[in-house]
């Protein structure tokens, strides 16, 4: 509950570490808590979760930068991973700008899948 950044990180870093490259696998990474969107250094918005010991980006933008959990993390998280399934799940707010790829288009396959039942009869 409520974990700060190295305890958040420390603990993606265990189970990844632990579940994450046996190929059978499914792991489930969850987090619900609040989310900001910010724009990088290279000028594109970045999605953020923010662990209890964030400041407010308004009120110390420098300290925010070094305790938020940006969605590059996140990705690189999600790069180690080696098992067959992974799911990311983000409760919070602006977890629309979390996954937000800018102008990269949502790949064909992608686009006919999500129409499809999930289930069979």
């Amino acid at each position: 509950m409520n974990p700060k950044r190295d305890e958040l990180t420390g603990a993606i870093d265990s189970f990844v570490d632990e579940y994450g490259y046996a190929y059978g696998n499914r792991l489930l990474i969850y987090f619900a808590g609040h989310g900001h969107t910010a724009k990088a250094g290279d000028g594109r918005d970045l999605g953020y979760i923010i662990p209890s010991d964030a400041p407010l980006p308004d009120k110390d933008a420098l300290n925010f930068q070094r305790k938020a959990v940006s969605m590059d993390t996140i990705q690189f998280y999600a790069r180690k991973i080696q098992a067959k399934h992974a799911l990311f799940v983000f409760d919070s707010c602006f977890s629309g700008k979390l996954v937000s790829r800018g102008n990269v288009a949502v790949p064909p396959f992608i686009v006919a899948q999500v129409g499809l039942s999930v289930r069979s009869n």
